[in-house]
């Protein structure tokens, strides 16, 4: 199961980290979490995250900051991963990764067609059609640019770690390769270099 924010919480609580004697509803037991920017409630208790029975990879950094400010730090966060137990966990602590970039959003540019400012095909018949869809493209074109203080450009090493750390350990985790879980082990840490930490 792999799950971000309020997912990731989700995720932990359907693999044992819900309240003692409150059962998830859920019978399904996972064989690996993936927790993205992880929700963990002020005054949570590390005996709740300890009750957790599937290996956990939980990533965060010190720039996922909350725009809801429910969590207020980041290492608030990181009392989840802190506090499991499961033999084959880690922690991914990157150097730079923002809430956003943790979340998914904006990683992939979508085609303006897509955002509803392009004109859409068959439409070019309609009174005035070329020359509205000559402004929609113009709006369009300038809508690729990122506006004054705008969250900057997700850091492409950043993502990568992401990707390729969440990829290692599933198969490592579910597939049960050991390359993998070998890479995992030795090779990771010196991969990422300055982009995060694994641990």
């Amino acid at each position: 199961m792999a799950g971000f924010d309020l997912g990731a919480q989700t995720a932990a609580a359907v693999a044992g980290a819900g309240e003692a004697g409150v059962a998830s509803g859920v019978d399904i037991q996972p064989k690996a979490l993936l927790l993205l920017s992880p929700y963990v409630d002020v005054g949570a208790r590390p005996e709740v995250f300890a009750r957790i029975t599937s290996p956990v990879l939980t990533i965060t950094s010190p720039d996922d900051e909350d725009p809801f400010n429910w969590v207020s730090s980041y290492q608030q966060r990181e009392l989840l991963g802190e506090s499991v137990t499961v033999a084959g966990s880690y922690r991914l602590k990157l150097a730079r990764s923002t809430y956003k970039t943790l979340s998914g959003s904006d990683l992939v540019p979508i085609p303006p067609d897509r955002k509803g400012i392009s004109k859409p095909p068959g439409d070019e018949h309609t009174p005035g059609g070329k020359s509205h869809a000559k402004g929609k493209s113009a709006r369009s074109a300038s809508s690729s640019h990122s506006p004054v203080g705008a969250e900057p450009v997700p850091d492409p090493k950043q993502v990568a770690a992401i990707q390729v750390i969440s990829q290692a350990f599933f198969d490592s985790r579910v597939r049960h390769n050991p390359v993998a879980s070998e890479w995992l082990q030795k090779a990771a840490p010196g991969w990422l270099g300055r982009a995060g930490q694994l641990q």
